[in-house]
């Protein structure tokens, strides 16, 4: 599978035909933990002790029981990267799978298409209750086919006028995560022991709704790191303190969903790439022009 919305789909649709009348999906992303996690939790048949034991193996199906490919697949793709999985269950209470991933792992499968994952659930599956939360930090986003079918008084949810009215108020949703996400004001944290490179970076990226902070020794930005969060730092390479691969180094180990952008000089461009296989997002060589800086910056944000 290709992307995690479809394993949500194939665990979903296990849980209603182990007889599930309510199915609960949970999506949950924190940068600051570094942790994407996945919990789908119905009130179908549930399992037994022994079934359970053999859950995860991959060749063990039996028909008409929540088993079969559904939970290894999805449990590999969270022990790819650096996550797991777990499944709690019992005859005759429900099923609750969760997964977690490492949010910023390379080998993290993209979440894809939510929102067809969840019309082809409720558009196959009108008699089921489904609820979606998704919580992306501090911004959140709910939504209950219950309270549409209350909103609708009777009237099914698989007519096509009310699929397209469904359809917009889950694309609404997440949309509404996005912008306010985007009215955040971003922190930057530039580290150079050159005044003139400090003061620059501020110049340029204040006016442009980013709040930042500078200093001018490795040391200092790790304590001001431990004190607030910052989406991306700037970082030089060359420092008397604490050069810049120990920096990143020490940023990655301990934060690492921040991105990393290296200043470098004349002279330093191959350490400057050593830092982007240890994890920078990218360099960018003195002199730089404020169109440098800018561009940079928003191509790190948009990647996060």
């Amino acid at each position: 599978m290709e992307d995690l919305s479809l394993h949500i789909l194939d665990i979903a649709l296990n849980s209603i035909e182990a007889g599930a009348t309510e199915v609960s999906i949970r999506i949950e992303e924190d940068r600051e933990k570094n942790l994407l996690s996945i919990t789908i939790r119905d009130n179908g048949r549930g399992m037994d002790k022994d079934t359970l034991k053999r859950l995860l193996d991959p060749f063990f199906t039996t028909k008409g029981k929540k088993t079969g490919l559904g939970i290894p697949l999805l449990a590999q793709a969270a022990r790819e990267t650096e996550g797991d999985i777990t499944v709690e269950s019992s005859p005759e209470n429900g099923t609750v799978v969760k997964a977690t991933f490492a949010l910023n792992h390379i080998d993290r499968k993209p979440l894809g298409d939510l929102v067809s994952t969840l019309m082809s659930l409720i558009g196959g599956n009108p008699e089921v209750d489904i609820t979606f939360e998704y919580r992306k930090d501090k911004n959140s986003y709910n939504f209950s086919t219950k309270n549409i079918r209350k909103e609708l008084n009777g009237i099914p949810l698989n007519l096509p006028e009310v699929w397209h009215l469904i359809r917009e108020e889950l694309r609404e949703g997440l949309k509404k995560i996005k912008r306010k996400e985007a009215k955040m004001k971003k922190k930057v944290l530039v580290i150079d022991d050159e005044a003139i490179v400090r003061v620059s970076c501020q110049r340029v990226l204040e006016p442009e709704g980013y709040e930042v902070k500078v200093t001018s020794r490795g040391d200092e930005a790790l304590r001001l790191m431990e004190e607030e969060k910052y989406d991306i730092v700037l970082t030089d390479l060359k420092m008397p303190d604490m050069d810049g691969l120990e920096v990143l180094k020490e940023i990655k180990r301990r934060w690492p969903d921040i991105q990393v952008i290296i200043i470098t000089g004349y002279g330093t461009i191959s350490t400057a790439v050593q830092a982007i296989k240890l994890g920078a997002y990218d360099y960018i060589e003195k002199p730089f022009t404020p169109e440098d800086i800018l561009n940079v910056v928003k191509r790190a944000m948009e990647d996060r």
